[in-house]
């Protein structure tokens, strides 16, 4: 099976969340389990280190891509053939997207809908004015 954490071939989380706060988030989540359930640190290796030893691995049958947001929060994990059915599909899907918003930009709802607040804002009925 595929790991989602603990997996060597996933990027170093170090300069997104440092590790003093990995390990309040695990120790948080421990419950009533000992602080040392959590098991030995992973010893700290050097860049360059570790892009030797990912050079050596060669990717499983069960290697899978992870789709991630801007935050880097996993969105889908998509194996290789998957992938590269969706890049094979992104142009038909851009086109039907700008299809889409033509149809927005025919209809104007957006404009429509600031004209309404604009006219709204511009006149506020004020009940406690004198």
């Amino acid at each position: 099976g595929t790991e989602i954490s603990g997996d060597p071939r996933a990027p170093v989380q170090e300069d997104l969340r440092p590790r003093w706060l990995r390990d309040e988030d695990a120790a948080a989540m421990l419950g009533d389990e000992a602080i040392g359930d959590l098991g030995a640190l992973p010893k700290s290796q050097t860049a360059a280190a570790r892009r030797a030893s990912l050079a050596k691995m060669k990717p499983g049958p069960d290697t899978l891509i992870c789709a991630t947001d801007f935050r880097q929060r996993p969105l889908m994990f998509l194996r290789p053939e998957e992938w590269f059915t969706l890049l094979r599909e992104l142009p038909q899907l851009r086109e039907k997207l700008r299809q889409k918003q033509a149809e927005i930009d025919a209809l104007d709802e957006r404009g429509e809908h600031m004209k309404d607040y604009l006219l709204r804002r511009k006149y506020i009925v004020d009940k406690y004015g004198l």
